[in-house]
């Protein structure tokens, strides 16, 4: 499930809007790639994903950076060593930022969003702040599932700085 909600509804949602962006632009190329990408997400077996070897998490954030490039302007502030994340860390640390990344643009209509990753030998603290409509009342959604599978109660979604956006901080203990 969280990989389902999480990884492929990021990637695809990624697709659709670089698909649409390059159809407007009537640029047959960048069009062509783009369908190939989301038809290789689609096609990709499942088990390829969840057990494949990551990198470490300053690596592996900055692939998902390049993966929304042109989607949302992105403000990366990693502090800490790599070192202290393990591979599960870096796993939940991964679908926690695209969940964020596609809430930000499906809920939000966010154009920007500013990562701040803490990594050290007491645990992780990830935050994340978008430009967008900032959190609505309503039932918690699949995220929300994803949130709790992570950190238990240890996150908070709110409005962001001066009242703009939204606010999402995570903390995992180690």
């Amino acid at each position: 499930a969280k990989y389902l909600h999480g990884n492929l509804q990021s990637r695809l949602m990624a697709s659709a809007l670089a698909i649409e962006s390059a159809g407007r632009a009537q640029d047959s190329s960048a069009l062509a790639e783009e369908i190939e990408k989301a038809r290789q997400s689609i096609q990709t077996p499942f088990d390829q994903f969840t057990s494949k070897e990551l990198e470490p998490v300053s690596i592996e954030l900055l692939k998902l950076l390049k993966r929304w490039d042109g989607i949302l302007r992105i403000e990366l502030n990693n502090v800490g060593s790599d070192e202290f994340a393990s591979t599960s860390d870096t796993r939940n640390i991964i679908h926690v930022i695209e969940e964020c990344f596609s809430n930000s643009l499906h809920h939000g209509f966010a154009t920007e969003a500013k990562i701040h990753l803490e990594v050290s030998a007491a645990g992780t603290m990830l935050t994340v702040i978008d430009n967008g409509f900032g959190p609505r009342d309503g039932l918690p959604g699949l995220g929300s599932s994803l949130f709790n599978s992570i950190a238990g109660s240890s996150w908070s979604l709110s409005r962001g700085p001066d009242g703009i956006g939204t606010q999402f901080k995570l903390q995992i203990n180690n």
